[in-house]
């Protein structure tokens, strides 16, 4: 590891794990899968960030039920199973915190409450930029780490607005292009936050996200569906639910992005029509 004499950037040498591709493999969701689960076997410090995340998240969870300000059950966590996805790889909460919970407190409750959700927003973010710059093995550059954490924020806030609200769809045709347009947008868009990482700007990181997401957007729906489900799954667990959530599956998520994304300028995924297999190649 080495530092620029500014001291502005973090360089990574490059691990072991790195030989480790997805050369002459079809990408699916199950060679993706065995990608990420072969990264963390054989580099498991991949997942130390989490791991801190995750016991954030669940002192977190038990500071809301402990303290004086209201907080609510995501009502998912009742679902018999539910998908809880996220462009940004995080775990999810057994406990919520919505923003009229914060309106006419008195300013220690409010410090104290504000400060805990904005200590978990920070401990997430640095364990993804952490996690996706050594499984990418690119520089630890400060202004990506700023946009990565704009992108971050902007999610949080939209998702604070949102709430827990849904949307009734009682036409078929409606329901299918809905299913669709999200298909599409979200497979386009996972390879943003990994694209953010590496050093681009957000218009070049939704650019190469969308571009590195052509001939595999089925491929990247399904495996947005099966960590949504695992991260959702995982987090009924009682008590520590939100750590499992954080702690197994967000690793997976974000090392997945070295399936897709090049890492050191060495690798990139070919695309070379929509029947034939995309290959990663060194």
């Amino acid at each position: 590891m080495t530092t620029d004499s500014d001291g502005t950037t973090e360089r990574l040498d490059t691990p072991a794990s790195r030989d480790e591709t997805m050369a002459g493999e079809t990408v699916t969701i199950e060679t993706v899968l065995r990608f990420a689960f072969t990264r963390l076997r054989r580099n498991p410090a991949l997942a130390a960030p989490f791991v801190v995340a995750g016991l954030l998240v669940s002192l977190a969870d038990w500071l809301r039920r402990l303290g004086p300000v209201s907080f609510v059950t995501p009502e998912t966590l009742g679902d018999t199973f539910s998908i809880q996805y996220s462009m940004i790889p995080m775990g999810t909460a057994r406990t919520a915190r919505n923003v009229g919970a914060l309106v006419d407190l008195r300013v220690p409750y409010f410090v104290g409450a504000a400060g805990l959700e904005l200590l978990v927003w920070l401990g997430l973010g640095v364990a993804g930029w952490l996690t996706l710059s050594r499984a990418l093995s690119v520089e630890r550059r400060f202004d990506a780490l700023a946009r990565y954490f704009a992108v971050s924020g902007l999610l949080a806030a939209l998702s604070l607005v949102a709430g827990s609200s849904s949307v009734s769809v009682d036409s078929l045709p409606i329901m299918a292009l809905t299913v669709f347009i999200y298909a599409f947008v979200s497979a386009s868009l996972f390879l943003f936050p990994g694209s953010l990482v590496t050093g681009k700007s957000i218009p070049a990181g939704l650019l190469e996200s969308v571009r590195a997401s052509r001939g595999n957007r089925w491929t990247l729906f399904g495996l947005i569906a099966a960590l949504g489900l695992a991260y959702g799954t995982l987090a009924k667990v009682p008590v520590a639910g939100g750590f499992l959530s954080t702690a197994v599956v967000a690793p997976v998520h974000a090392v997945s992005f070295a399936a897709f994304l090049p890492g050191d300028g060495d690798a990139t995924v070919e695309n070379t029509g929509p029947s034939d297999p995309a290959r990663r190649e060194r």
